[in-house]
């Protein structure tokens, strides 16, 4: 197992479970992970717990463009990403694959395959930027464990990532929105397959299905998004967004108020994009949660940073862009627009985790401690109109959103 599997599966193996769902809004039909379990909201008759995790988490949840299948990977008690497949009913997961890379899986144009990569380990070769590189591999499988694989291309891939966070927080942050907010990128698109450079989520590709080549679009982009119509894909670069034309490949940059973190298209023509600020002051703590802090984890008192989140909406057409929330947070995490709103996912700064220490219901003996610090903290689904209003929480705990396309 190569350093960059190594770290993701130790920071997804400390998110799991976090809080009930509350009542306080009806999502749309999406699926979750939610104490642990895969679970269907918002297809009628209540939730719909699909499985259950079984020691390491489910991750990467993609839905099938006719949404009657739902793609996503785990990693195998002996070892390697499992890719696995259950359809909108509910049915028991399959697995199709166990040799899937860690990219998300996509689908064919209409559902009747599902779309992974494949690492190839044993032939990573060091590149001229001194960065390890290896190929992996593109292939398509129909939608039964017995099916053969279809090679579909090959392209370059940057491994070797690597660091880390004393803080659940950021665990969550990676699982939300992907390692230090750059979520891996493998989507089917009409012009090809949209792709990462890197197991760091930076840089952009498109494979050529016809003839099985991939050309970079850019090398210093991450956290890319595609347009509702499947046209366009948007990414940050550095502190401004960029839009790509996939029909001839042609990028122009937006120019926005602040830095952006996550991205988000409204429709085709709007974008939402969050930002997240660093508090001057550290996280306020009790005498009480500051010593259990220490004698715990051996950190100060003024150790623990906090943060606000804000999210803005910009249209591509031109105009200021406008503030439409803020708040205290992390970061935020997933965010989609779905009838008329925008839903956003929260990751909180650490208020829960080091009450929960300093009251003694971690017990720090225990080698999967991360697991309890984890469900001291927990994800808040909330949703905004998109033409404007405060913002409402729809659900506590609930998270790896992936919206359904009936949704959109």
């Amino acid at each position: 197992m190569n350093k960059a599997v190594r770290l993701l599966l130790v920071m997804m193996l400390t998110l799991i479970g976090g809080g009930l769902v509350s009542a306080q809004g009806d999502p749309p039909p999406l699926a979750a992970v939610t104490n642990e379990q895969l679970t269907f909201y918002g297809f009628g008759g209540g939730p719909r717990v699909v499985a259950q995790e079984g020691g390491t988490p489910f991750t990467n949840l993609v839905w099938s463009p006719d949404g009657q299948h739902l793609a996503f990977l785990t990693y195998g008690d002996g070892g390697g990403w499992r890719l696995m497949l259950t359809d909108r009913g509910g049915a028991p997961p399959v697995m199709l694959s166990s040799s899937a890379s860690y990219m998300p899986p996509t689908f064919s144009a209409d559902g009747s395959r599902v779309i992974y990569a494949i690492e190839s380990p044993d032939a990573i070769t060091q590149g001229g930027d001194g960065i390890p590189r290896m190929p992996m591999r593109v292939v398509s499988q129909e939608l039964r464990p017995d099916a053969p694989t279809e090679p579909l291309g090959t392209f370059d891939f940057g491994v070797g990532c690597g660091g880390g966070s004393p803080f659940p927080m950021d665990a969550i942050y990676n699982m939300e929105a992907g390692f230090g907010g750059r979520a891996l990128t493998l989507v089917r698109t009409e012009f090809g397959i949209l792709h990462s450079l890197d197991c760091a989520g930076g840089g952009l590709g498109l494979l050529d299905l016809d003839t099985g080549e991939s050309a970079t679009l850019a090398a210093d982009v991450s956290r890319v998004r595609l347009s509702p119509d499947g046209r366009q894909a948007a990414a940050v670069r550095g502190g401004s967004l960029v839009i790509f034309n996939l029909a001839n490949r042609d990028s122009r940059s937006i120019g926005v108020s602040v830095a952006p973190d996550q991205i988000a298209w409204g429709d085709n023509s709007t974008i939402f994009y969050s930002v997240r600020t660093l508090v001057g002051a550290p996280l306020p703590l009790s005498s009480e949660e500051a010593q259990a802090l220490a004698a715990n984890l051996g950190l100060s008192a003024d150790n623990i940073p906090q943060y606000n989140v804000a999210i803005y909406r910009v249209d591509l057409g031109g105009g200021q862009d406008s503030s439409v929330y803020n708040g205290p947070g992390w970061a935020v995490g997933r965010m989609f627009a779905s009838q008329g709103s925008l839903y956003f996912s929260v990751i909180p700064n650490g208020e829960g985790w080091v009450e929960a220490i300093a009251s003694g219901s971690i017990d720090f003996s225990d080698p999967r401690s991360y697991i309890q610090e984890q469900r001291a903290v927990s994800v808040t689904l909330l949703r905004i109109p998109l033409g404007g209003g405060s913002a409402v929480e729809v659900a506590s705990g609930m998270g790896r959103v992936a919206l359904h396309p009936s949704g959109r």
